[in-house]
């Protein structure tokens, strides 16, 4: 199906976006609110399931019936609180120096995204690369034998976002792509290409004022401080002396507005002046962001961006620039913006409150959220996230160091080449057989939640082995005869004369000879196999040059030239034994 469902379960409201994804378009086709009967999230926190789970449920129903489409997937998110950035470096060691590749750079990020400890890792970046100790920009390309890399990780206890899933579950949908609301909010309001510099998201809540700091579309810092939406609610039904819902009520009639009706507590219509309620409201709003003035002023973003429904609080832009000595021109609030690529015929997208929502929209389009896993691995529940469609085999087996990139103890190999004795510490290589569901699969099998893992260890660990080609010289002996070219490699030759091929192993303790060179006996019975005749003499041309040499090296171009004939007094000596030096001379002319 390409309808796509996003919620955004906040503290007072859930927000629910419902699109088609087709073509690389999508069209937006229904929106919802829906406010908790009563009261169900506590300073962001979850603290009733069941009435949360309901409320999901309506407002999936009121979706489904305004646009005629019926989904079963929801895409969610979760709040920055309890995030934990650090930074953290990672290491992968080769064998012997050689180009990095594709490959060795998805081996470290699968490293990277190992779960740790109890949290789950939502969101990673780089922030320096090292090939032997030396920075770089780019690792692709580089030869080395060594290479690091310094992380910022972005990582979440997985008991927030199972208390999301399990909402979600309870109200009979199955929990799709995962996204942190900041992401979202960003996603929503600055497309990737358009917006390099740093921006500081407040996300404006029931419960809570969440702040992030994000760079090149990651998340480099969160913090949270306790209040907003609730508090104020509070304050102003003390000031007037109505109950909570009355409060709400009259907050969301401020707006533009100058002057507010009520219903009294004992019952009769009553008016207050926008401008005495900002005055009750105003010093509130001004201390709880004060909590935040010290980590603004460590980070200094460029830009602030508004979000959550808190944003629509009259003049919230200026009390946010002179708390933090901004500009009121870097504080941005503002509807979410449509994309090129997003086609909404309704109208639907409103104010600062639809941000995470449609973001999240967004993302999941593209399929930029991860996936909660929920499968059993030998025996025990395990829980962690994964990009869509990712979690393989053989990247559980990685994850779980069956597969190992740091040298070990018994993978030492001792060998003497030309005289001279050297050590190798090799990667150990485990081999063990994995099955899903009884099966046994291959490392490309996709692991998906409900699965059975079972992962068979293999009896001994399987050092690598070295092979010949490891300690032959790239540079070949180029050898022409006529519109024949032959490429001659170095050669490894064992103490008995043996030899290698390029593929064979070297054994522990053994010598070997390193031979780079030819003599030009091989070379002549290498031309007369191939020609299957023996011309009676030869000219030798080296890099261009003629010459007598007996013997050619590794890394030269031979041209090799028939005789005119035998009867050629020069030609003749020239090829027989009674030229002997090395000095270059003159081809004859005939």
């Amino acid at each position: 199906m390409d309808e796509l469902l996003a919620l955004d379960i906040g503290t007072g409201t859930v927000i629910g976006f419902l699109g088609r994804f087709k073509d690389g378009k999508l069209e937006l086709l229904a929106r919802a609110i829906a406010e908790y009967p009563e009261k169900a999230i506590e300073e962001g926190r979850i603290v009733d399931v069941e009435i949360v789970a309901k409320t999901v449920r309506q407002l999936v129903k009121q979706l489904s019936e305004d646009s005629g489409c019926s989904v079963k997937v929801a895409n969610f998110a979760v709040p920055g609180r309890g995030l934990r950035c650090m930074e953290k470096s990672f290491k992968l060691k080769f064998a012997n120096s050689r180009e990095i590749t594709a490959e060795d750079l998805d081996q470290l990020n699968r490293k990277v995204s190992r779960r740790i400890a109890s949290e789950a890792l939502i969101d990673k970046s780089a922030i320096e690369q090292f090939v032997d100790d030396q920075p770089v920009k780019n690792l692709l390309g580089q030869f080395g034998q060594k290479i690091t890399v310094r992380y910022m990780l972005t990582t979440l206890d997985m008991a927030e976002i199972e208390t999301k899933k399990r909402v979600i579950e309870k109200a009979g949908l199955v929990a799709g792509q995962l996204v942190l609301e900041p992401r979202a909010a960003v996603e929503a309001a600055f497309p990737p290409h358009e917006f390099k510099p740093s921006i500081g998201v407040l996300d404006f809540g029931a419960g809570t004022i969440d702040a992030a700091l994000i760079e090149d579309n990651r998340i480099k810092d969160f913090t949270t401080v306790l209040g907003s939406g609730d508090k104020l609610t509070r304050e102003l039904a003390d000031q007037l002396l109505v109950d909570f819902a009355e409060a709400e009520g009259i907050k969301r009639q401020m707006g533009e507005a100058t002057a507010v009706n009520y219903r009294g507590i004992s019952g009769e219509e009553k008016q207050q002046s926008v401008s005495t309620i900002l005055g009750w409201l105003n010093p509130l709003l001004h201390s709880e962001l004060e909590e935040l003035k010290d980590w603004v002023e460590e980070r200094r973003p460029v830009l602030f961006l508004l979000a959550g429904g808190g944003a629509a609080y009259p003049g919230i832009e200026w009390i946010i620039s002179r708390t933090f000595g901004l500009q009121e021109e870097q504080v941005i609030r503002r509807g979410p913006r449509l994309k090129a690529w997003v086609i909404d015929p309704q109208g639907l997208l409103g104010s600062t409150a639809d941000y995470t929502a449609y973001g999240i929209l967004l993302m999941a389009a593209h399929e930029q959220g991860q996936v909660v896993m929920d499968f059993t691995l030998n025996g025990e529940q395990v829980k962690r996230l994964a990009e869509p469609n990712s979690l393989t085999a053989g990247l559980l087996l990685e994850e779980l160091d069956y597969s190992s990139y740091e040298p070990h103890p018994d993978s030492i190999i001792m060998f003497s080449l030309d005289a001279e004795w050297i050590t190798e510490s090799l990667d150990q290589q485990l081999n063990p057989r994995v099955k899903v569901n009884g099966h046994q699969v291959d490392h490309q099998h996709l692991v998906r939640s409900g699965d059975e893992v079972e992962i068979i260890p293999p009896d001994s660990p399987q050092p690598l082995q070295l092979e010949a080609a490891d300690y032959l010289p790239e540079e070949k002996l180029v050898v022409f005869f006529g519109p024949d070219k032959f490429e001659l490699p170095a050669r490894l030759i064992a103490t008995d004369g043996t030899v290698l091929m390029p593929d064979d192993l070297i054994e522990d303790g053994a010598e070997y000879q390193l031979k780079t060179d030819y003599q030009r006996s091989e070379i002549i019975s290498l031309i007369s196999q191939s020609e299957e005749h023996n011309p009676p003499s030869f000219l030798w041309k080296i890099d261009g040059v003629y010459s007598s040499k007996r013997v050619f090296s590794i890394g030269q171009q031979l041209v090799v030239e028939p005789g005119v004939d035998s009867s050629n007094f020069l030609l003749t000596e020239l090829a027989g034994e009674t030229l002997l030096s090395d000095q270059p001379f003159r081809r004859p002319l005939n």
